[in-house]
């Protein structure tokens, strides 16, 4: 099965708003999925301008910039799109008034510009009308879910309390379906249950009828993600499988020797993503920290047919009739590492057997943490910040254990 990750693309709004109930459900579907920040290993990258930036505030401020100065870029839009909403987009539960401010400091922002091309111009109601989702997101974070269950199954025919309450549990079970899929899946068969009743109670409104069938299909659409979820928590607390790779990109080969008794971190990624490349401040960081105490973190990825193009300063993808070697691959794998400060050592996974698999691995960036004992202690899929914190403080904790001792 192929991994999956999804960046924020401004194309998307193609498909969010073509009509008015899927403009309000949808979007807190693309909102938990851009939180998690994940997408599909086989996908060409959507944005590939990401490969020369990372998502942070400063570089929101960056981004922002180089909008200002060209209103009608499309890809200076992307870039500001991104790193001003992925930061709103991590603080809406945790701190919605702060989410709130940037919210509203996003919109100041992008009604002083002034764009004189088509794109511009629609590149501007895009955002506006994305904004205006995240306001609504924001306010029902505010409320709970309890209340909008009793909410709408006291007043099963208002469809702004419907479309309130379908929005709140996707969101409720979209944010838990892989690191608690037991949970998720006992609220998806609450809501599968309560919308069998509410069908019942609106069967003379076909408005309502039709957004709760819609509403179904979208709870049944998490069955995969949770079973997906089951499969990474079976994993924890078993032994690792053998890391076993076809190519070192960058740096001398690791041995199964040299690992033992290490802490090790696996980091699936691809040049080409987004959300990945996210999170290469918080490598940089951990490898900084801890390598010395005994971290090995490895960059787990696979033959993409990406070159280095010099003259762009980046991984290209090859054309479908320019296959690009496995040697300039390892070139540009090794270009990518400067660019980007990564001191840590990138494997290429075998084609006849992908540690992908060993590890379910469905969604990029997805990070295992192994301890000294070989292990598997954690996996997290996602660039978000919970996560980076979970790792952070785990690796902490397993550098300090003492190290087993060489038999």
């Amino acid at each position: 099965m192929p991994a999956r990750a999804v960046s924020f693309d401004p194309r998307m709004d193609s498909l969010l708003f073509r009509e008015p109930f899927m403009k309000f459900y949808w979007l807190p579907l693309v909102i938990a999925v851009f939180a998690l920040g994940t997408v599909r290993a086989e996908d060409s990258p959507k944005n590939e301008d990401l490969t020369k930036k990372e998502s942070s505030s400063s570089e929101a401020v960056s981004v922002a910039e180089q909008y200002k100065n060209n209103p009608d870029d499309t890809k200076a839009f992307t870039a500001w799109l991104n790193a001003t909403f992925t930061e709103i987009s991590e603080l809406m539960n945790s701190a919605p008034d702060e989410a709130g401010k940037k919210l509203a400091a996003a919109k100041e922002f992008v009604s002083a510009l002034k764009p004189e091309s088509a794109a511009g111009k629609s590149n501007l109601t895009r955002v506006k009308l994305i904004a205006t989702n995240f306001e609504e997101t924001i306010a029902l974070s505010r409320v709970t879910l309890a209340e909008l269950e009793k909410q709408v199954d006291e007043k099963p025919d208002d469809l702004a309390v419907l479309r309130k309450y379908s929005r709140k549990v996707a969101i409720e079970i979209g944010s838990i379906a892989r690191a608690e899929p037991e949970k998720a899946e006992a609220l998806m068969k609450s809501a599968t249950e309560r919308v069998e009743k509410l069908k019942v109670a609106t069967t003379d409104n076909k408005v309502a009828t039709s957004a709760l069938e819609q509403l179904e299909r979208t709870l049944t659409s998490f069955v995969r993600t949770i079973e997906h979820g089951k499969k990474l928590i079976a994993l924890i607390g078993q032994k690792s499988p053998s890391i076993d790779v076809q190519d070192w990109a960058n740096g001398s080969p690791l041995t199964a020797d040299e690992l033992k008794g290490k802490v090790v971190l696996l980091d699936f990624w691809a040049v080409w993503c987004g959300p990945c490349i996210a999170t290469f401040p918080h490598l940089r960081e951990w490898q900084e920290k801890y390598s010395d105490k005994g971290l090995v973190i490895i960059g787990m990825t696979k033959y993409y047919n990406y070159a280095w193009d010099e003259a762009a300063g980046k991984a290209v993808k090859g054309k479908e009739k320019d296959e690009v070697s496995h040697e300039d691959e390892q070139k540009m794998l090794k270009r990518f590492a400067e660019l980007h400060r990564l001191p840590h050592r990138f494997a290429i996974q075998t084609e006849t057997h992908s540690l992908s698999d060993d590890f379910a691995v469905q969604g990029i960036p997805q990070a295992v943490v192994i301890d000294r004992q070989g292990v598997i202690r954690l996996i997290r899929v996602g660039s978000g910040s919970k996560n980076a914190k979970d790792i952070g403080e785990l690796i902490e904790k397993l550098v300090s254990d003492k190290p087993v001792a060489a038999k």
